[in-house]
């Protein structure tokens, strides 16, 4: 299954980069309790994209093959990340430059995890 390959390859990468990225943060930032919080709190809200997203991609492929209309449910995701982030930001302090560098790094292990999972499947053709 290669589907099942490139989830187990992704959480291995996104959990390295959540890793790094936050000591680094939590170094970097003097173990800030604002900021430590702010970048957990949008890398969370990135993994719910991901998770949404994945669910949605699952879905769509069904729905095709079955011959049905597939609705982007682009709305639906902003909707519930949007709370996620909202919710937080209007009761506490959140800094709004950690949850934008949870984005980036979140991004950044998606990007790296394709990449990886590519140079996999490079490896499993060359050998055949």
């Amino acid at each position: 299954m290669q589907g099942n390959d490139f989830i187990r390859t992704f959480t291995a990468v996104q959990a390295l980069f959540f890793l790094l990225s936050l000591t680094g943060v939590a170094l970097c930032s003097g173990f800030s309790r604002t900021f430590v919080l702010s970048f957990l709190l949008g890398y969370c809200a990135m993994v719910l994209d991901f998770a949404l997203l994945a669910r949605f991609s699952s879905k769509a492929v069904r729905l095709i093959l079955e011959g049905r209309k597939v609705r982007s449910q682009l709305f639906f995701r902003l909707a519930v990340v949007g709370a996620v982030l909202l919710a937080p930001s209007v009761f506490t302090g959140v800094n709004f430059f950690a949850i934008i560098l949870a984005v980036v790094v979140a991004s950044a292990g998606l990007f790296a995890s394709a990449l990886k999972y590519q140079q996999e499947r490079e490896r499993w053709n060359t050998e055949a």
